[in-house]
């Protein structure tokens, strides 16, 4: 008995260690990240269906891709704390590219491991000598169209840590450095000029769930856009189309979530359509919003065409919401494909046919631009992959 008490003891340790970690949120993983939003579906909020089903650019988003200015030191104890404040004088700092890993500007070293980490094994601790940090900051033009409108600040992906402030306002951080953080930056927002600054360290406690065999680097690496969206607006969704037992028809379950706020309770209209290939309405239902938050829409399509990786067909889904009095408020679209995956008889099956899997491990990274990715070679690479036959990523 005392011998497996004292082995629950020092299995314990290492959690004991975690909890009595410093004050630094960068090592401390009890908090992943402070002040984001819950994580939902993307989608490009458009001011009409027709902008929506060509995903042109939207009045509703503003990038804030570009030059911004930049200052790097080497360590956490070395970074401006206040260069966010508008008395900061940052003019005399350098200027970076967003998106950008730094490395790849001269701005700091590469380190490329393997098995091995790149700092000293101590969790959730990483080194107070060695841990560069990068300091972004740039302002905007809040769009005068969008006064009365929820304003949401979202980062791509940041690596791997970072602070965010707008104006002279603390905003949260978030260090899950390949995940999206959003934050709803409505309150801190005035019209006109604003400011955006932005603190990046390269190593934080999350850095130990990323040892493996790819190049360390840091920066913002995604776009950063500014989101604007109504009071009350579909907040999430999840639509499912798959076969049914025929493999012949659609069958169609599609769930929208709304923001609902106490404060909000007006009643909206839901719209849900499918658009062939061609543009052909195929399917479409609305239903009024009461107070609650999801809503379903639900139908089987008869003879549909059936996705494959050979005939990637593809159909549109069109979310539409309407104010009190009919008007089109806000639409968004989504590509969906029909195809039943499943397992039978030890065979993974697509629509009942049987598929042997012939995948790949591929890291987001460009030999130039280490891990800022374009169109264009996600492209490529889709392309040099089906020509080898691989069906699997």
């Amino acid at each position: 008995m005392q011998k497996k008490v004292l082995s629950l003891v020092l299995a314990a340790m290492p959690w004991m260690a975690i909890a009595q970690s410093t004050n630094n949120d960068w090592e401390n993983p009890t908090v992943p990240s402070f002040n984001t939003v819950t994580p939902h579906a993307w989608f490009i909020p458009c001011s009409n269906e027709p902008a929506a089903i060509q995903q042109q650019t939207s009045s509703s988003i503003l990038s804030l891709d570009g030059m911004w200015k930049f200052h790097i030191v080497g360590k956490p104890s070395d970074r401006p704390t206040d260069f966010y404040k508008k008395n900061h004088d940052v003019s005399k700092w350098s200027e970076i590219p967003v998106p950008a890993n730094w490395q790849t500007l001269g701005k700091d070293s590469y380190i490329f491991t393997d098995v091995e980490y790149p700092i000293k094994v101590n969790p959730p601790f990483v080194p107070e000598d060695f841990n560069p940090v990068g300091s972004y900051k740039r302002s905007f033009q809040l769009p005068a169209g969008w006064k009365g409108r929820d304003v949401f600040l979202r980062f791509g992906a940041v690596n791997s840590f970072f602070y965010c402030w707008i104006n002279d306002h603390y905003v949260g951080f978030s260090k899950d450095s390949k995940t999206p953080a959003e934050f709803d930056i409505t309150s801190y927002l005035k019209s006109g000029s604003n400011t955006v600054s932005v603190q990046v360290f390269r190593f934080c406690d999350g850095t130990y769930l990323e040892g493996q065999d790819m190049w360390k680097l840091s920066g913002i690496e995604r776009s950063v856009e500014l989101i604007a969206r109504p009071k009350l607006a579909v907040y999430d969704f999840f639509a499912k189309a798959g076969l049914d037992a025929s493999y012949t028809n659609g069958v169609f379950d599609c769930t929208l979530t709304l923001n609902r706020k106490p404060v909000v309770q007006k009643q909206i209209a839901l719209q849900v359509k499918i658009l062939d290939e061609k543009g052909n309405l195929v399917f479409q239902q609305k239903q009024l919003s009461d107070t609650g938050r999801n809503y379903q829409f639900k139908t089987e399509l008869k003879n549909v065409k059936r996705w494959t990786a050979e005939t990637p067909s593809l159909y549109t889904m069109v979310v539409n919401s309407f104010d009190k009095n009919g008007k089109l408020i806000e639409s968004f679209a989504h590509r969906i494909g029909f195809r039943t995956a499943e397992v039978k008889h030890g065979l993974f099956l697509i629509n009942g046919v049987p598929v042997k899997i012939k995948g790949v491990n591929r890291h987001e990274h460009d030999m130039f631009t280490a891990k800022v990715i374009s169109k264009e070679s996600m492209v490529r690479d889709i392309k040099v992959m089906k020509a080898f036959n691989i069906n699997a990523v």
